[in-house]
């Protein structure tokens, strides 16, 4: 007898709005996406996720943990952060919380990745994001917000490998 299919969503703030996926397999994501909102930025977010986890009803949300010292770097992503504690709890979801060494651990195989090499080492398993890794950045550039959405698959993706 197999075991039921476990429904994870990784979940990855960005300055703009969040990357989301889902799996409920292993094998490849169910559902997936980027959301963006230009004003009111935790409200509406907040707002989709309620949505995207009415529709999806994961066992496990993951995120990234708040760094040491402080948590995330604004105000703002602290208070997102908080509240999606917060609407995790409200639906009963376990939420997992993950470092971005044991990230890379978990996707690499060491300790020391950049999210560049991680979304590169997740294209190996996840095809379908194949067309949306972003080119390395260059010093001066921002962060290209796709990284969110290979960032939310890897925070995903850590819950299976510590599960297995």
């Amino acid at each position: 007898m197999t075991a039921p299919p476990m429904v994870v969503m990784g979940f990855h703030p960005t300055t703009r709005g969040f990357g989301w996926v889902v799996f409920e397999t292993l094998a490849a994501p169910s559902d997936w996406g980027l959301a963006y909102a230009r004003t009111d930025k935790n409200t509406k977010g907040l707002h989709q996720l309620r949505e995207l986890l009415e529709q999806h009803r994961p066992e496990y949300l993951a995120l990234e943990a708040p760094r040491e010292g402080g948590g995330p770097k604004s105000d703002r992503l602290r208070a997102l952060h908080d509240g999606v504690l917060s609407l995790a709890d409200a639906f009963g979801i376990a939420v997992v919380l993950y470092t971005r060494k044991d990230i890379s651990r978990a996707i690499l195989g060491h300790a020391r990745g950049t999210r560049q090499q991680v979304a590169e080492a997740i294209i190996s398993h996840v095809h379908a994001f194949s067309h949306r890794l972003p080119p390395h950045r260059k010093p001066w550039e921002s962060a290209d917000r796709r990284l969110a959405l290979f960032s939310a698959a890897a925070l995903a993706l850590t819950v299976y490998a510590q599960e297995s």
